[in-house]
């Protein structure tokens, strides 16, 4: 199996321009699972500007952008993607793709917006839950995403209660029809 190197798979994103053909562009890894529903209703009530170049950060401190689960208008990935010899020559890659990401987007003038319920990850806070089959949080309300599920069975698990809470979420808000319409069109 050959691991590709973090840089690399976002050299590939730029040269297959899937990308272009939405105005938000997430990277999971592949122990996340995430709610689609959730993520658009969220961009409801974050109301981002359209054609900004803008991220999600998770926290106050730091970097604040959680390397599981990364969200970005289509115009930060194209910041981003266009702006790469910058950054490749002035941003220190050892510091992990968040740090790299984040401080190339702030340097080109890129904003951003605090979520900070974007995603419930097992591995940090003050829980500190390691049962990774645990997927009782998964319907709860306001996260996006939820992590670390490394097996396919708790995943998809997980994945299918977030969508049922979104789709119940969605069912007791009635938001109108025409802006849920309109963002599942941009996603």
């Amino acid at each position: 199996m050959i691991v590709k190197d973090w840089l690399a798979i976002w050299n590939e994103v730029k040269h297959d321009g899937l990308w272009k053909k939405a105005d938000w562009t997430v990277k999971a890894e592949a122990d996340t699972a995430f709610s689609p529903a959730r993520l658009r209703a969220r961009l409801l009530e974050l109301s981002p500007w359209e054609g900004v170049a803008i991220y999600i950060k998770n926290v106050r401190d730091g970097v604040g952008l959680p390397t599981p689960f990364m969200l970005f208008s289509s115009k930060a990935v194209e910041t981003l993607l266009s702006d790469d010899e910058n950054c490749a020559s002035n941003v220190e890659r050892r510091k992990g793709e968040s740090f790299y990401l984040s401080t190339c987007l702030d340097a080109s003038g890129a904003g951003y917006m605090l979520d900070e319920g974007l995603i419930d990850d097992r591995r940090s806070g003050e829980e500190h839950t390691w049962d990774l089959t645990d997927t009782s949080a998964c319907s709860g309300e306001g996260v996006i995403a939820y992590r670390p599920f490394q097996q396919a069975a708790p995943w998809l698990e997980c994945s299918q209660k977030a969508e049922e809470a979104a789709a119940k979420l969605a069912d007791q808000a009635e938001p109108a029809v025409d802006d849920q319409a309109e963002l599942r069109d941009r996603l």
